[in-house]
C-alpha cells in the first residue's frame, strides 16, 4: 500500500509541478502582451498640420504622379475630374 500512496503522491506533485509552469509562462505571456499594448503617449492632433498643407494647395510634378501611378497602382493626373 505504501508504493501506491507514495506513486499517487508523486503524481500529484508532478502535476501540481506541470500547472506552476503553465501559470508562470502564461503569467508571463500577459505581462508582455500587457506591455506591448501601452500606450506611452497620446496620438498628436494633427488638424493644424493638415489644414496647413490644405491651405499651400500642392500641385505635384509629371514625375510625382507617374511615380506615384508606378508605386500605387492609382491613377492621378494634374487635372481634377479625368
Amino acid at each position: 500500500m505504501s508504493e501506491e500512496l507514495s506513486w499517487v503522491i508523486h503524481q500529484q506533485q508532478r502535476k501540481t509541478e506541470m500547472e506552476r509552469k503553465l501559470r508562470e509562462v502564461r503569467d508571463r505571456e500577459n505581462a508582455l502582451l500587457n506591455q506591448q499594448m501601452q500606450m506611452n503617449k497620446p496620438a498628436p492632433n494633427m488638424k493644424d498640420a493638415y489644414a496647413q498643407v490644405r491651405a499651400k494647395n500642392y500641385k505635384p510634378t509629371q514625375s510625382e504622379i507617374e511615380f506615384r501611378r508606378f508605386t500605387s497602382g492609382t491613377w492621378e493626373d494634374n487635372e481634377k475630374g479625368k
